[in-house]
């Protein structure tokens, strides 16, 4: 369906002083525009029979639909933006509703917040609504109503600011929007709506705030949500403050509410949640009651998902902790985490996430959407991106999609980025054949070294891992030249990947220590805080070796010494939830999985929390929060490792099973595919039961 509306907002004539908004939370124009919600509404008179709507809606920054009073859901046009990165929105994807009818009229009301307020959100530099009908009759014929100056319009004076709503302040007279010349390439964002559950908290109680005092209570959910916070609450005048939190007492958010009287609220902020604290400042002379405390539950839907159940408890609950925790941050983007909302951050975060969508929750709509927003930035950005490495592991989630799904359409769809990196990481490389002339070497791991974050190492620590995604990009793409027939992509790649791994092994390969050491000691050009200055020492460190042998970088005659030292040695340093997902494919690459890759996995025990509810990001003193995808890596691989899944042909034409035990009692395992759900039962002394959906030529090895 054609977008056909047209973009609305308020009078400029009735409200000027809201016409201008920041076009992301990274705005340093503090004079940008004022925060408001507007109120968009309309109603229609039907003659006919309807069969059902089909609403499209974008905005500027975030909407909340309503259709015939009942609530149907919320979205963004999220057109993709780097964290940090200031930059007006030149796109706008929009959302698809399919309802039935109700009744004989169809009324339709939005709220829309005229600026971002989350890191992944985006402006033209207005608030806006566009929207369009089709209403489709019993009689086959059809009509489409949108969105015009005849809507009306007024703005809510409660929503004072982002976390600052006051009920008493009265909303505006209504008027008629105003038609906006806003010029934006807007497109079908192909997602499916965002869907909504209620979640109880473990207690449901009424709780009392006597005349004249303040009080504070605490609700628990039993996990961590991606939610809205909702409660009912009734008194004379009162003021709340309601917090949330991931795990423990503290607050990681806050907003104050005023009001009187009886008040259903539900917050516009999308919070993750595990804790709800609500302080209540009585205003008055009689009680305030606050009852029916929820989380309104948001998050992609998933028609299909994967199932582990096995003897083993720990197992169990590791796969399940990781499994929820990526779910959460499935939102209209893989978020990395919801409490910090970071969209197109760290690529190589957004790739565990992907594997995520394809193996657990059979789903590609999400992680495709991404792959082509993030070629959007490159693309725009010759070839940069905040994060040095992330273009180079875009390159890896391209192919990951193209290997699940078989569709090599997104190769061509994104070939000016696939170029713009090779020459963006030649113009890097100095006559030793390494990147000597990259602003940084960001990132590698949420790990400190010899003082040194790895999130931003100095050269001698992050110079091999920044090359070796350089050589694995390479490779890629010439692979990609073949299935795409591209000649004068793959003859750049080949011969760009060949001496790029020459450089590798002349200048990192240790051949006394049979390790790769982490960068050369040598003077840093462009020193900052992302690329501290160069120290002349050389690190032996897990990160370059793992990804030496992942990569095909090392002699083959190596290989099983250096996987050796890279799990046994423990002079190698720490290697945290991150990228201990390259370690994964490490060893399922080599076939040391069997021996390695359970044991491994159970030290993901040591990331939940003491009540079981919660999935530490890191490791260790690190800093990190309680909702982050990067450390979901399990999810997927318990999936493959107990099926033995290997895919030998793009798209299911054909894979390999090896169903294993792994010395457990029982284990029960599925996975989604486009044909159908992979399942296998496996119990102790007797042969698995295999059941692989017809449309998939599958070998199974005993």
């Amino acid at each position: 369906m054609c977008m056909e509306g047209k973009w609305i907002w308020l009078s400029s004539k009735e409200h000027p002083d809201f016409q201008a908004a920041p076009f992301t939370v990274f705005s340093k124009d503090k004079n940008a525009g004022k925060y408001c919600v507007a109120e968009f509404s309309n109603r229609y008179r039907l003659r006919k029979k309807v069969l059902f709507y089909k609403i499209s809606i974008a905005a500027m920054s975030k909407y909340f639909l309503w259709v015939n009073d009942d609530y149907i859901g919320e979205g963004c046009s999220c057109p993709g933006h780097e964290n940090g990165r200031d930059e007006k929105a030149e796109k706008a994807y929009y959302t698809v509703y399919t309802l039935p009818p109700k009744g004989d009229t169809l009324s339709i009301r939005v709220l829309v917040r005229n600026m971002p307020t989350s890191k992944f959100e985006s402006s033209c530099g207005t608030g806006a609504l566009i929207l369009s009908c089709e209403i489709v009759y019993d009689d086959g014929m059809s009509e489409v109503i949108f969105t015009d100056d005849t809507w009306d319009a007024r703005i809510l004076g409660r929503y004072v600011s982002e976390n600052h709503i006051d009920y008493t302040i009265e909303d505006t007279a209504p008027s008629k929007a105003e038609v906006k010349n806003i010029r934006l390439d807007i497109k079908d964002s192909q997602l499916q709506c965002l869907t909504e559950e209620k979640v109880l908290p473990q207690r449901n109680d009424v709780f009392v705030c006597p005349a004249g005092i303040e009080a504070v209570f605490s609700v628990e959910f039993g996990k961590i949500w991606s939610s809205h916070v909702c409660l009912s609450a009734v008194g004379e005048d009162y003021e709340l403050t309601i917090g949330t939190s991931e795990s423990g007492d503290n607050l990681q958010s806050e907003e104050v509410i005023r009001a009187k009287g009886r008040l259903q609220f539900r917050s516009m902020n999308l919070r993750s949640a595990d804790r709800v604290v609500v302080k209540v400042k009585n205003l008055s002379d009689t009680e305030v009651r606050i009852s029916d405390v929820q989380l309104d539950y948001v998050h992609y839907p998933s028609l299909t998902r994967a199932s582990f159940a096995t003897s083993d408890e720990e197992l169990n609950r590791i796969w399940s902790l990781c499994t929820h925790t990526d779910t959460i941050c499935r939102q209209s983007v893989l978020l990395d985490s919801v409490l910090k909302g970071n969209a197109f951050d760290r690529i190589g975060e957004k790739r565990v996430q992907a594997l995520n969508e394809y193996y657990v929750f059979g789903d590609t709509a999400l992680a495709k959407s991404d792959i082509i927003k993030t070629a959007e930035i490159i693309d725009s950005s010759d070839g940069q991106m905040n994060d040095t490495v992330s273009p180079l592991i875009w390159v890896m989630m391209l192919w990951d999609y193209y290997v699940y799904t078989g569709d090599s359409r997104l190769f061509d769809d994104t070939k000016n980025a696939q170029v713009k990196i090779i020459s963006e990481f030649q113009s890097y490389l100095g006559t030793n054949g390494l990147p000597e002339k990259c602003r940084d070497y960001s990132s590698v791991d949420k790990v400190v070294i010899d003082g040194f974050d790895m999130m931003h190492p100095p050269k001698a620590l992050g110079q091999a891992v920044l090359t070796a995604f350089y050589i694995n990009a390479l490779n890629i793409l010439s692979k990609i030249s073949s299935v795409t027939e591209d000649d004068k992509l793959g003859i750049m790649s080949r011969r760009a990947q060949s001496t790029a791994v020459h450089a590798f092994n002349t200048n990192f390969y240790d051949s006394i220590n049979n390790l790769y050491f982490a960068g050369l000691g040598t003077q840093t050009r462009n020193v900052s805080s992302r690329n501290p200055e160069n120290v002349n020492r050389k690190y032996y460190i897990r990160h370059p070796n793992i990804l030496a042998v992942l990569f095909d970088i090392c002699r083959s005659e190596n290989v099983a010494s250096i996987v050796s030292n890279v799990v046994k040695n423990p002079d190698l340093g720490p290697v945290q939830p991150y990228f201990m997902n390259y370690m994964l494919e490490m060893l399922f690459k080599t076939g040391d999985f069997n021996s390695y890759g359970i044991d491994i996995i159970r030290r993901w025990s040591a990331l939940i929390d003491s009540q079981g509810k919660a999935l530490s990001e890191n490791w260790g003193d690190y800093p990190g929060d309680f909702s982050h995808a990067s450390s979901t890596c399990p999810s997927y691989a318990l999936v493959k490792a107990f099926l033995g899944f290997e895919m030998t042909k793009p798209g299911f034409e054909e894979i390999r099973v090896s169903p294993n035990l792994f010395g457990l009692e029982s284990v029960n395992v599925s996975m989604p595919t486009p044909y159908g759900s992979i399942e296998c039962k496996m119990r102790k002394g007797k042969e698995p039961k295999m059941m692989v959906p017809g449309g998939i030529k599958c070998v199974v090895v005993r």
